[in-house]
C-alpha cells in the first residue's frame, strides 16, 4: 500500500513539474514574440510559432492572451527586480549606483527584457485594462528606486526637503524610455554616453549629500 502511495506521489510531482515547465515555455515564447514581433504582432499564432507549440496550448494555461502577457512580464520583472535590488544594495555611493545600473541596463538590453517591457507598455495605451495592470507593475520599480535614492539623500540634513518619490518616478520613466529613443536613432543617442555623463556628475552629488557615514 505504501509503495503504491509513493509511486502515485512521484507521478503527481512529475506531472506538476512538467506542467510548470510547459507553462514557463509559453511565457518565454510570449516574451520573445514581444521582442521580435512587437505588441501588434504578438498573436497566439505568433507565440506558438516562436515557441514551437500549438497556439491552443496558450489557453490551456491562461484565460486570455492578455493574461499570458502580464504573467510573462511578471516572470521576467520579478527576476530582474531581485537582481537590481541585490546589486544596488552593495553600492555605497551615487557613483557606484550609476555604475551598477549601467551594467544591469546592458543586461536588460542584451536579454531582451527591456524591449519586451517597452512593447507591452506601448500596447497598453490602447487598452484601459492592460494600462491599469502595467501601471501597477511599475510601482515596485518606483519603490525600489525610492528606497535606493533615500539611502543617499538621508545622509544630508537637507535630504528631507527633496521629493524622493518624484525623483524615483523620474528615474524609472527615464530608464524605461532610454532604449525606446535609442532604438529610433542609435547614432544620435548612445545610452552608454548618458551613463557616462552621470558618472561624471556623481562625485559632485556624493560630495553634496555627504559620505556613507553621514559626515560632510
Amino acid at each position: 500500500m505504501k509503495a503504491k502511495v509513493k509511486r502515485s506521489t512521484r507521478r503527481v510531482k512529475a506531472s506538476v513539474k512538467t506542467r510548470a515547465a510547459s507553462r514557463t515555455k509559453v511565457m518565454q515564447a510570449a516574451l520573445k514574440a514581444l521582442r521580435t514581433e512587437g505588441f501588434a504582432g504578438t498573436s497566439a499564432r505568433a507565440i506558438g510559432r516562436v515557441g514551437g507549440f500549438p497556439p491552443g496550448l496558450i489557453y490551456y494555461y491562461f484565460d486570455s492572451l492578455e493574461v499570458l502577457l502580464l504573467a510573462a512580464i511578471d516572470m521576467t520583472s520579478s527576476a530582474r527586480l531581485a537582481r537590481y535590488g541585490e546589486a544596488l544594495a552593495k553600492a555605497n555611493s551615487v557613483a557606484e549606483a550609476i555604475e551598477v545600473s549601467s551594467t544591469l541596463y546592458r543586461e536588460d538590453v542584451q536579454s531582451g527584457h527591456v524591449a519586451a517591457v517597452q512593447e507591452l507598455i506601448a500596447g497598453a495605451s490602447s487598452s484601459r485594462g492592460l494600462r491599469t495592470e502595467i501601471s501597477r507593475r511599475i510601482d515596485p520599480w518606483i519603490e525600489l528606486a525610492e528606497a535606493q535614492i533615500s539611502r543617499f539623500v538621508d545622509r544630508s540634513p537637507s535630504g528631507a526637503l527633496l521629493p524622493v518619490h518624484s525623483i524615483a518616478q523620474l528615474v524609472v520613466a527615464m530608464y524605461v524610455g532610454l532604449e525606446t529613443i535609442a532604438h529610433l536613432d542609435r547614432e544620435r543617442l548612445k545610452v552608454e554616453d548618458l551613463f557616462g555623463a552621470g558618472m561624471l556628475l556623481a562625485p559632485a552629488i556624493d560630495d553634496l549629500l555627504g559620505k556613507q557615514d553621514g559626515t560632510r
